[in-house]
């Protein structure tokens, strides 16, 4: 037999569908942004803010500056960052060794 919800239940039933509805819209404006400010950077990459500043520092990632105060990084140059360095999967590694092979007959 299923309980009946009572008003409160009810509410707090809805709100929680309304704050998850927000949170996948906020997701969503994210992705969409071509500027992306350091907080906005954390956001969307997991990464701490002291470990952007700390990128931005030590020049591992482009980044504008243009009042001279805030930082601000290109959506496409984050992307490329977040991709570096990427490892291949064994079976693209298999693939490439073989077709390497037929080539060099």
């Amino acid at each position: 037999m299923q309980k009946k919800m009572n008003k409160e239940e009810i509410i707090i039933t809805a709100l929680n569908q309304v704050l998850q509805e927000v949170s996948d819209l906020k997701e969503r404006l994210y992705l969409s942004k071509k500027v992306f400010n350091v907080k906005d950077f954390s956001f969307y990459s997991g990464f701490k803010e002291s470990h952007i500043y700390k990128l931005t520092s030590q020049g591992e990632i482009e980044f504008s500056k243009p009042n001279g105060k805030m930082v601000f990084f290109d959506k496409e140059i984050i992307d490329k960052y977040l991709l570096q360095n990427s490892v291949k999967a064994r079976t693209s590694i298999e693939s490439a060794a073989i077709e390497y092979a037929y080539r060099k007959k």
